[in-house]
């Protein structure tokens, strides 16, 4: 019986049409990697890196900025420091003549909001909405927005120019712009007021101090930064963006400070700052001191990358953040 049931399979085999090999291939793949950077202009410190649908990475000297442009204007999100704005402006102006229309502070450091006044006086507010492309504007500037933490920071150092003229307070804010949706994300941890800017239209994530891959993060205690914070809005980072090939590509993610990431990129600076958090809450629950922890080098693996001076800060931002906690 089993003889004549392979013999007729055979036979079934052989009857069937051959598949054509072109049926058999896959569709090449696109390549996960954005275009190179647009040449750089004499005597400018910023590098402009084209991400995808008119979305640009600006890249100077105390960050990264996003702007971008559609039919309703530039949107911007960060300024760099106070001294480099005027040649952001100029950059931004190499991309389009279009007015600045919206601001978005990822946080309050002063390479997120020094610009702000200068940048925001090249622009012009939308009279009717958040979107109205042919709108005339009033005359005040582009509006700046951020959470409202950003603004308390800023007046409690004793800043009062370029303030955010618009604040939210809810987990998530939407603006539609430039024919679709642009959402600010609560994500505090380096501090209480972090942000992140999400293009969706785009897939692209402006991340602000969220996610900086060329350092240790800076935890800052004093105003709300925390360590669990921190790697919670790390870990959203991660469930918001979507790889395209092999864990590569996909949502691409504008740093504050450092080289544009994917996924995988963002998945591994998390599992560095978790290994690290877990060895020295490990030490302390062993009843080790901060001295005898920063001792024994719990960040040893990943110092050539960042520094052994940059790597004793952040374990003792660490300590200081896991004891407060457990108060």
């Amino acid at each position: 019986m089993i003889r004549s049931l392979l013999l007729a399979g055979i036979a079934l085999a052989s009857a069937a049409p051959a598949i054509a090999q072109h049926d058999l291939e896959l569709p090449a793949q696109p390549p996960v990697l954005p275009p190179p950077p647009m040449a750089a202009q004499e005597g400018s410190d910023w590098v402009i890196y084209p991400v995808r649908d008119n979305v640009f990475m600006l890249s100077g000297p105390s960050g990264n900025v996003a702007v971008q442009i559609g039919r309703d204007g530039l949107a911007v999100v960060d300024t760099g420091e106070a001294g480099e704005a005027r040649d952001l402006v100029t950059q931004i102006r190499r991309l389009s003549d279009k007015p600045i229309r919206y601001i978005f502070n990822t946080g309050s450091d002063a390479a997120h909001t020094g610009g702000n006044t200068t940048v925001a006086a090249g622009g012009v507010d939308l009279v009717g909405g958040s979107e109205g492309s042919g709108l005339l504007g009033n005359g005040g500037g582009a509006p700046i927005l951020a959470h409202e933490q950003v603004m308390f920071h800023l007046l409690e150092a004793e800043i009062y120019e370029g303030l955010p003229t618009l604040t939210y307070f809810v987990e998530q804010k939407d603006v539609h712009f430039n024919g679709g949706p642009i959402s600010l994300i609560h994500a505090p941890g380096h501090n209480s007021g972090n942000s992140l800017a999400m293009f969706r239209r785009a897939d692209v994530v402006a991340a602000g101090d969220v996610y900086a891959p060329d350092r240790y993060p800076f935890i800052d205690i004093d105003r709300g930064g925390s360590i669990t914070d921190y790697l919670a809005s790390l870990n959203h980072l991660i469930a918001i963006t979507v790889p395209e090939f092999n864990q590569q590509g996909g949502t691409l993610v504008i740093p504050g400070h450092g080289r544009l990431s994917d996924e995988g990129d963002i998945g591994e600076y998390r599992d560095m700052v978790t290994f690290i958090r877990d060895r020295v809450k490990a030490m302390m629950d062993r009843g080790m001191s901060l001295d005898d922890i920063t001792a024994a080098r719990p960040t040893f693996d990943y110092d050539p990358l960042f520094g052994a001076d940059a790597g004793d800060v952040f374990v003792g931002q660490i300590y200081r953040s896991l004891s407060q906690e457990g108060e």
